[in-house]
């Protein structure tokens, strides 16, 4: 997979589907009472596991059925230390385009980890969709989340995996 995706093996962290990640992310990176952005009728999963762990979110309500980036990133606070993205959004279908994803990542504070999950990724064909894994080595904290479970029809394998930067991957893996 290192090879495919163009990243070193370090870079990747593989669970059992996106939830496990999703659930090592916010453990790694939120603490009690502080908080995460998300986007209204995105994947819900992104909340429950923000509020079992005793964060807070901001659920920003989508326009024209996608994630507000610029809402989004206008909802950070200083006591933000997770958004997460569904690109393409799931159970809407939208996509975010890459001017829109650039402005976002201008946007966000660098102490901010942007989850981008893009499970359903290998479905978009329109070629405005942003490019996530070139960010990963930017000066942007981003964790990109990806799946076999919908692509190649294992959902009852559930096997998901998510590459970042090495030094964030550590932290998730420890």
């Amino acid at each position: 997979l290192a090879q495919k995706l163009s990243v070193a093996p370090e870079a990747l962290i593989f669970g059992n589907g996106s939830n496990e990640i999703i659930e090592l992310l916010v453990r790694t990176f939120l603490s009690r009472g502080e908080h995460a952005v998300v986007a209204d009728q995105a994947f819900v999963i992104y909340r429950m596991i923000v509020q079992a762990a005793g964060g807070r979110c901001t659920v920003v309500p989508l326009r024209n059925y996608t994630h507000d980036l610029e809402a989004m990133a206008e909802a950070i606070t200083p006591a933000t230390r997770l958004v997460f993205l569904a690109n393409p959004n799931n159970p809407t279908g939208t996509i975010f385009f890459r001017s829109q994803w650039r402005e976002f990542l201008a946007a966000v504070p660098p102490h901010v980890v942007v989850v981008m999950d893009e499970a359903y990724a290998e479905f978009v064909e329109d070629p405005e969709y942003p490019d996530s894994l070139s960010d990963i080595g930017s000066d942007r904290l981003v964790v990109v989340l990806r799946t076999f479970s919908k692509i190649y029809g294992l959902a009852a394998l559930r096997i998901g995996y998510a590459v970042g930067r090495p030094e964030l991957i550590e932290l998730v893996n420890r």
